[in-house]
């Protein structure tokens, strides 16, 4: 069997970038036993790439397989022979159409190319024609046609000859075919290629590029080891980060092992546990501008997940990895692990003197959108009837747009609003047997922690609220309410009109809100079980 390795070097320019390519296909090529042919003439006034095309008269005359590669790319010393990769029944290149938006590309392809009724069975690949591993039975892919339409130069029309010829195709991969453009959406430097393709840069920068990459691979012979590069930004709240925090741990365990993770967030306290993932404030490119994926667990609105659910309606672990990750976390990887420090534990100590916290109900009567912030007063007289059983801790910090309430601490109060720093609050709720809350921080905080929880929800589902402890939700945990605010915005999706969770409910807070006397049995039933 004869077997060919092409590429296509014209022009001075190409020439210029040939010095740094073509000696590594050289190797490859003597390595798997293929001729090497380099084109240096057109035959026609189109562009360059259009002479792969020339594959049609070698496979038919003197060649049975064949491996394209353009002349920006570079082939590793340990590549493997993609002869025996990819069957010499199917034509073999990496299908980019998964990670790259390719859709417009085809639909002007099946109209400039005359053949609108081909689209109906376009199943969404689109091939990268930079490496094809081809055989004398694809020949027919490369006649040529009688207009040639500038497309992503000849590669669209390659794509719809698989189509029209009902090829057997062979995704090769992206280790095969390691873009500028996977970078980023890999975590990974081209190095880390089997074949690194320098597609879109001119020859000067394309040569730059090479000459770094072949210094790269020498270093890191013979093994070629790249650490992959991971940004994940953890947005929204505290009680977003909290949630956010088994996302985080199962990244590096499970999906990303050995990976190099760095977090950027606008709260950086709670996933500070993971000594071995810097944390970062802000929503900067940790890695100094330096090659990463970026994962973020609350994307922006023009994210694909927004069109398919709401945040409120959605477990925060359960948004925060679907967001990052694209997939639930398995329930028993859903457990949120916060990290209390000594220097936590003495801050407590020193602000709460002998306060018993170990017998007291943590309070935190939080001020948040207008469907989560209840009446002062309904706080207030819950607060009040609590203290004359048992000694109440207020908690809660106000920075805007969110907050607490300026309930009074009354006599048997002990007031440590804004008066505790993050890692502090968590070491308050761990002490405290007893939180009562709306849905907020130190709800999700709680999840650590083996305290019992009263929770009074509105917005969202107390369901989607309570953080998964030993096996459920409810271990410990109790809510409260007659109904939720979120059922009037969000409780058809054939809703026709402006909807939005964070409003007011239609009615008084007397119709969502449980009784004051249902709240303060529950807690001291809590409390006395201690």
């Amino acid at each position: 069997m004869k077997k060919l390795l092409l590429t296509i070097v014209i022009g001075e320019e190409a020439e210029y970038l040939a010095a740094a390519t073509l000696p590594s296909k050289e190797a490859y090529a003597e390595r798997i036993g293929a001729d090497l042919k380099v084109i240096r003439e057109r035959t026609g006034m189109w562009h360059p790439s259009w002479e792969k095309l020339r594959l049609y008269e070698l496979l038919g005359r003197d060649y049975d397989r064949a491996i394209y590669l353009d002349n920006d790319c570079l082939v590793r010393p340990d590549c493997p022979d993609l002869f025996e990769i990819v069957p010499e029944s199917a034509f073999g290149a990496f299908n980019e159409g998964q990670c790259l938006e390719r859709t417009g590309a085809m639909q002007k392809g099946f109209q400039d190319y005359g053949c609108p009724g081909l689209q109906k069975y376009w199943d969404g690949c689109y091939f990268n024609a930079g490496v094809m591993v081809v055989s004398r039975r694809h020949r027919q892919l490369f006649a040529a046609p009688a207009v040639r339409h500038d497309n992503f130069i000849e590669q669209t029309f390659l794509n719809i000859g698989i189509i029209h010829h009902r090829l057997d195709t062979y995704d090769i991969g992206h280790e095969f075919n390691f873009m500028g453009s996977l970078v980023p959406l890999t975590g990974l430097p081209m190095e880390a290629g089997y074949i690194a393709h320098l597609a879109g840069n001119p020859a000067q920068a394309a040569r730059h590029i090479a000459e770094s990459i072949l210094v790269n691979w020498e270093r890191a012979e013979p093994h070629y080891q790249f650490r992959r590069h991971i940004w994940l930004d953890v947005g929204g709240g505290l009680g977003d980060v909290i949630d956010a925090e088994p996302v985080l741990r199962y990244l590096k365990e499970q999906v990303f092992p050995g990976a190099n993770v760095r977090v950027t967030t606008r709260w950086p306290r709670p996933l500070m546990g993971h000594a071995d993932v810097p944390v970062e404030w802000g929503d900067d490119n940790p890695f100094d501008g330096s090659y990463a994926l970026k994962l973020m667990t609350k994307p922006p609105a023009s994210d694909a997940v927004w069109h398919t659910l709401t945040q409120v309606a959605s477990q925060g672990t359960d948004w925060a990895s679907i967001s990052a990750l694209r997939r639930q976390l398995p329930l028993k990887d859903r457990e949120i692990r916060l990290t209390v420090f000594e220097a936590d534990e003495q801050e407590i100590a020193d602000i709460s003197g002998d306060w018993p916290l170990d017998a007291s109900v943590l309070v935190h009567p939080g001020r948040t959108w207008a469907s989560r912030t209840f009446p002062e007063d309904w706080w207030q007289a819950i607060i009040d009837r609590i203290a004359l059983e048992a000694p109440v801790v207020l908690c809660g910090y106000n920075r805007e747009p969110h907050g607490v309430l300026p309930v009074t601490a009354g006599a048997n109060v002990l007031d440590l609003r804004d008066r505790t720093s993050t890692g502090a609050l968590f070491a308050l709720v761990k002490s405290c047997p007893v939180l009562l809350s709306n849905d907020s921080g130190p709800v999700h905080a709680a999840g650590a922690f083996e305290n019992a929880i009263v929770l009074i929800p509105s917005a969202r589902h107390p369901d989607l609220v309570l953080p998964w402890r030993h096996g459920s939700p409810y271990w410990k945990a109790a809510a409260l309410y007659k109904k939720l605010t979120i059922d009037e915005v969000i409780g058809k999706p054939c809703l026709c009109r402006p909807a939005s969770a964070t409003a007011l409910p239609e009615g008084s807070w007397a119709e969502y809100l449980p009784e004051q006397e249902q709240v303060i049995a529950q807690v001291l039933t809590f409390l006395g079980e201690r």
